[in-house]
């Protein structure tokens, strides 16, 4: 919802007030019950306050909202069970028997950070159903897997700096509400941003 146009912005609100439509042309309205589910990886507030969306669509549209964690948020325990949950599938989707992986394989995916979220993770699988035989190897995981040291460092220095990006994010990317969540100075987030 958060990508769509002005001229439908406004479409859409006239929708939802008057609970009618018009069909193209046609001159009589017809009444509407139903309900509108929409969903965003943009910040709608922000947008707002740029000019970019409408505050009255977003009130109209924000009854309930819901939140979805990325799943580097949802721990190495879900991440696993959706592995499995892919592997049987594309088991099926590919016709061939459930794909070996060592827990070496293993332990790398589940410390991977998924910025794509499911949908990488579901790819990820489907990759090694169409390069792999019957095993997993090291030389099937794609280029960014194989070097995670730097992402997965326990050097104090690096786990802040992972820290303060991931409550960024939580923060939907605002410099200020980060700060104030960490009781940190806005410029030491910069600086850790930047990093």
């Amino acid at each position: 919802i958060g990508d769509i146009s002005p001229y439908m912005q406004q479409a859409l609100l006239r929708v939802l007030q008057e609970k009618e439509i018009s069909r193209i042309g046609e001159s009589k309205t017809r009444k509407l019950n139903i309900r509108f589910i929409t969903a965003t990886n943009q910040d709608l507030p922000k947008l707002c306050s740029e000019g970019k969306f409408r505050w009255d669509l977003y009130y109209r549209l924000s009854v309930v909202d819901l939140t979805l964690p990325a799943l580097r948020e949802r721990g190495v325990k879900e991440t696993e069970e959706l592995m499995n949950y892919f592997l049987k599938k594309k088991s099926i989707d590919f016709k061939k028997p459930v794909l070996k992986i060592s827990s070496v394989i293993r332990k790398k995916i589940l410390t991977h950070s998924f910025p794509g979220n499911i949908r990488e993770l579901e790819n990820l699988i489907e990759r090694f159903y169409v390069i792999a035989d019957d095993e997993v190897r090291e030389k099937d995981l794609p280029k960014n897997f194989t070097s995670l040291v730097q992402e997965h460092s326990l050097k104090l220095e690096d786990v802040i700096t992972r820290h303060v990006k991931m409550v960024y994010e939580m923060c939907n990317s605002n410099v200020l509400q980060t700060a104030r969540t960490l009781k940190i100075s806005a410029n030491t987030v910069k600086a850790k941003l930047n990093n």
